[in-house]
């Protein structure tokens, strides 16, 4: 009898996906903000860092193509407040950036994690006074019809 009933699910959950579409999108679902424990977090302190993520896997079956500096991340994330750039995962780096192609073959996942507000070679060392401000990610990836750039991640930033 039990063997039956699992035929019978089986049978069900088989039906079932048949009537789900695949979905022919990129997933971008990967932007959040992280405490440095990795907990998702919207509140930090002034004298604290955080973690900025972003990961996005072409799930399509062709091959994006698009042109690059070399050397120059291909994601890049920006803190802001109001209208002005407050830090850049790139403050205080610098690159040659010759033209390169890139390929984001099917199945390709890219990643990106910046530990905020402030860069390694970044002096002197940013300090988010208390207020809102929004985390953007930047990349030449969304200048692709195909994809598109997630919405900015609001969060503050207390005593």
């Amino acid at each position: 009898m039990k063997k039956y009933y699992f035929v019978v699910i089986l049978i069900c959950l088989m039906m079932a996906a048949c009537f789900f579409p695949v979905d022919n999108d990129i997933w971008t679902e990967g932007f959040s903000l992280a405490d440095t424990r990795g907990n998702p977090a919207t509140v930090f302190t002034s004298v604290g860092s955080f973690r900025i993520r972003f990961m996005i896997v072409n799930v399509l079956e062709d091959t994006l193509t698009f042109g690059y500096p070399m050397g120059v991340p291909i994601v890049r994330f920006e803190i802001t407040r109001d209208d002005s750039v407050i830090a850049t995962s790139e403050d205080g780096n610098s690159y040659i950036g010759l033209p390169a192609v890139y390929f984001f073959c099917p199945g390709d996942t890219i990643r990106a994690e910046w530990l905020a507000p402030t860069t390694p070679d970044q002096f002197p060392k940013v300090v988010l006074a208390p207020g809102t401000y929004k985390a953007r990610v930047i990349s030449r990836l969304f200048d692709l019809e195909e994809i598109s750039a997630p919405e900015d991640i609001a969060f503050s930033v207390i005593q």
